[in-house]
């Protein structure tokens, strides 16, 4: 199957929530082979109006939607076809957290970069007001600046993030880490926060509630 925008976007939607399990199941005695999703509790309609639509048009499945009673969403497809297409364009079986990497395809491919960016900002990213300085004594107040952030265990994947930007004109940040380990990239000259929505853009609903209402 050829890589389409959508299924880039859905791959940087599995770098971000997901991941690929494949595990003997006792009571039928067959492998199975899952792809996971979790994503927060407000996230449902983003899974239901395109994670679930994207894997129905492509493969054939609606898998399994529903709310966790921690309040998570998660999502799980049971595909043998879909395993095998993620796992053959190099998403890393079981845990994937560090040796992940945004597949080489995309990466060589101009118009697969939005999508896929979109796909790993849209469940990984975050997007919050900045506010000025805080003196002694003065009570904290929000600016209209705003601010998107990017945290992940895999400095493989930052380091694509960061290149994918800079192919599209985007300027960023240099990586850091923190105290945990993860690996950091943010986003924060308001103009290029307005070219990173005109050429990439948020379809999470989530995310574009947040950078709309700091523009009010």
């Amino acid at each position: 199957m050829k890589l389409t925008p959508e299924l880039a976007e859905l791959t940087g939607i599995l770098i971000g929530d997901g991941c690929l399990s494949k595990y003997f199941a006792n009571f039928d005695k067959r492998w199975r082979y899952e792809l996971a999703f979790t994503g927060n509790n407000d996230e449902y309609d983003y899974y239901r109006d395109f994670i679930q639509p994207v894997f129905k048009n492509y493969f054939n499945t609606k898998g399994r939607l529903f709310i966790r009673k921690d309040n998570s969403t998660r999502f799980h497809v049971l595909s043998k076809v879909a395993f095998d297409f993620f796992a053959g364009i190099g998403i890393p079986i079981g845990e994937k957290s560090h040796s992940v990497s945004i597949p080489r395809e995309i990466m060589s491919t101009t118009n697969l970069l939005a999508p896929c960016l979109r796909g790993i900002w849209d469940t990984d990213g975050s997007i919050y007001q900045r506010y000025p300085k805080q003196y002694k004594n003065h009570p904290k107040h929000y600016s209209h600046l705003k601010s998107m952030h990017l945290a992940m265990v895999s400095k493989s994947v930052i380091e694509d993030v960061k290149e994918c930007l800079t192919r599209l004109s985007i300027q960023s940040s240099e990586i850091t880490t923190d105290d945990r380990g993860a690996f950091r990239l943010y986003i924060t000259d308001q103009l290029e926060i307005a070219k990173y929505m005109e050429k990439v853009g948020f379809r999470n609903v989530h995310h574009l509630k947040r950078i709309f209402s700091m523009s009010a």
